[in-house]
């Protein structure tokens, strides 16, 4: 049986942080920032706002249809992706030993995904209930 054995000369890798997870759970905020200004301002003002019958200004759900949900969930879940892959990357850094910047993507990350959430509660508050 033949055991391998490192030469002396050889770089090996430690064991242990990995920065790339960290740098692109970090790099998923500014990523998150676009995808929200593109879905909710290109995307829907001009794309999906006339279809439903709606006016400027107008939340999908006041359409009062199935077809208002979906996009209102659709735009909600796709301005979502990124935070979630952000949290997601930064889980993988911190199991891998990341430490500060591991932490501050998971937590920055998690604060874009509860504004999505925030934001999609929020319209329904002001489609159903509006004075209240």
């Amino acid at each position: 049986m033949t055991q391998v054995v490192p030469s002396p000369g050889a770089v090996s890798r430690p064991h242990g942080a990995s920065p790339r997870p960290t740098r692109w759970s970090l790099l998923m905020l500014p990523v998150f920032l676009v995808t929200w200004f593109v879905v909710g301002g290109i995307v829907y003002q001009a794309l999906l706002q006339g279809p439903l019958g709606l006016t400027e200004g107008d939340l999908a759900l006041a359409a009062g249809s199935v077809a208002g949900w979906a996009v209102e969930i659709g735009c909600a879940v796709v301005s979502a992706i990124p935070a979630i892959a952000g949290v997601w990357l930064a889980v993988v850094a911190l199991r891998r030993g990341g430490s500060g910047g591991a932490w501050t993507g998971l937590v920055l990350n998690a604060v874009c995904i509860a504004f999505v959430l925030y934001g999609f509660a929020d319209a329904i508050r002001m489609t159903y209930w509006p004075l209240g």
